[in-house]
């Protein structure tokens, strides 16, 4: 209770190592009060934002899946031909959102539909969606990456064909070299290896799946290697990414149809982890931020912050809406193996229309039975992918399991913050309870930061701030906390 008498909300305090640069420095962070949301790329575990995909579905999804290769594909060629050795496969994860219907021009469009029909036409190649659904098991990303390799120089051979019908190369960043595709050899020996796995029930045996697929994949990234040291020049290196690099970069761009992008900030509880300290606190020359949360009953608590919550249309087009955003502070699951991922069942990055007459139907206007799972009842779908979202982005694997990590997301259906400058949100003053200095924090630094401190305070009415000190304890090994009591602001 207050004096006043007034029930007060109970609190519960989180930590945040930053280097001093990022407070003082070009960012400006302490001066600012900003809390930067990293993207998944940016933290420091590999692994985070993996989606360990699966791929079970009718012939409708996967045709449809082969279609919307040969559109990126399409796509990919068109700029590489424009950027020549500027070219860079990374490209390929924007047009991973690109569906034939929304292509950019009509001609683009036109294109993919003539390379389709040749694609479809050629040996067998009809049959392979039939044949991928057939599967009674999962294919995961190994799988999916042997079938697009086998059929990929194909698939090259028929969009350059139909580009340079229409006119649509320039005469002007050649390739250096065509590879030569023997189709009929190729694909026999494809169908040869789909029918093999059913003939001899491999497919329902995970492990053998991985096993035999793994060592395909191994043995191709060392070929891709290879030819890659072969060239020098940077032309060949850019026409490496779209002969050879294209169906793996493909595969991993298929994780950003399935969930929208997501921004961490992250927090501890405990600041005395002295490896904490050495991999987040700059080698402990860095300080941890002490901060205050509201506590909620039964649920997590939070910490207010202001940045983007919408937008707004007007005369001059539309524009963003600012105002507090409360943030819960959610624990990490440390688990033995990431979850999985039900691709044809969890594309959420489409509206509606577009999943459903891109992703389950066919030409006919039949429906794919992946469809019942997702369009049968939107609510409970969309309550199953947001659950499965968040176990996705509160996960890591059990090797940080040391860390007891928090932390804080940012995520919009709009991607309203794929700015950086829209993921730096303010904090409230009141809210920062501590500044602790690491064991080697520079005493230039810490004076820096008490002086920028000092002026907020001046500006609140504070008189005293709570600033700590880390400290080795040679008694017992550890790192302590040390309170600066003697540090007072006239």
């Amino acid at each position: 209770m207050s004096e006043s008498g007034e029930k007060t909300q109970p609190r519960s305090f989180f930590y945040r190592f930053r280097s001093v640069d990022a407070l003082l420095g070009e960012r400006k962070e302490l001066e600012n009060q900003e809390i930067y949301f990293c993207p998944p790329d940016q933290l420091n575990d590999p692994m985070e934002g993996f989606k360990d995909l699966f791929w079970l579905g009718d012939e409708i999804v996967w045709r449809n899946l082969l279609k919307h290769y040969l559109a990126c594909l399409t796509q990919s060629l068109l700029t590489a031909f424009i950027m020549g050795k500027d070219y860079d496969a990374r490209l390929a994860r924007n047009f991973v959102l690109t569906m034939p219907s929304t292509l950019p021009t009509e001609q683009v469009k036109g294109i993919h539909r003539r390379v389709c029909d040749t694609f479809f036409c050629i040996y067998k190649l009809a049959d392979l969606p039939a044949m991928l659904a057939s599967h009674t098991s999962a294919l995961r990303r190994e799988e999916v990456g042997f079938c697009l390799r086998a059929v990929h120089g194909i698939a090259l051979k028929c969009v350059m064909k139909i580009l340079r019908e229409v006119g649509c190369l320039p005469d002007v960043n050649e390739p250096p070299t065509v590879p030569q595709i023997t189709e009929e050899g190729v694909l026999k020996n494809l169908f040869k290896v789909l029918n093999g796995l059913k003939e001899h029930q491999v497919e329902s045996k995970p492990e053998m799946l991985a096993a035999l697929f793994g060592a395909s994949a191994h043995i191709h990234r060392q070929m891709d290697l290879i030819r890659y040291l072969g060239v020098t020049d940077d032309l060949s290196r850019a026409w490496h990414a779209i002969f050879y690099a294209f169906p793996e970069h493909y595969v991993d761009s298929l994780r950003d149809l399935v969930y929208f992008n997501w921004y961490a900030a992250c927090f501890v509880t405990d600041p005395t982890h002295a490896a904490m300290w050495g991999h987040y606190g700059d080698g402990h020359q860095g300080v941890c931020l002490k901060f205050r949360a509201e506590e909620r009953e039964g649920q997590p608590p939070v910490l207010t912050l202001h940045g983007i919550t919408g937008w707004h249309g007007g005369p001059n087009g539309g524009s963003q809406s600012y105002g507090d955003i409360l943030l819960p502070f959610e624990r990490i699951t440390y688990t033995d193996k990431l979850p999985e991922v039900d691709f044809f069942r969890s594309i959420g990055r489409f509206p509606v229309p577009v999943l459903e007459s891109q992703w389950y139907r066919d030409e006919q206007g039949n429906r794919s039975s992946c469809a019942d799972d997702v369009l049968g009842n939107m609510s409970e779908w969309h309550q199953r992918y947001l659950a499965s979202f968040k176990r996705l982005i509160f996960a890591k694997l059990r090797d940080w399991e040391y860390e007891d990590e928090y932390r804080l997301t940012l995520m919009s259906s709009l991607d309203s913050f794929n700015e950086a400058k829209d993921r730096k949100l303010r904090y409230r003053f009141a809210d920062l309870e501590g500044i602790i200095f690491g064991v080697r924090t520079p005493l230039a630094e810490k004076a820096r930061i008490i002086d920028i401190v000092g002026a907020k305070c001046k500006a609140e009415g504070k008189k005293s701030f709570a600033f700590s000190q880390a400290i080795y304890a040679a008694h017992n090994g550890k790192i302590e906390i040390y309170p600066l009591d003697l540090i007072k602001f006239n």
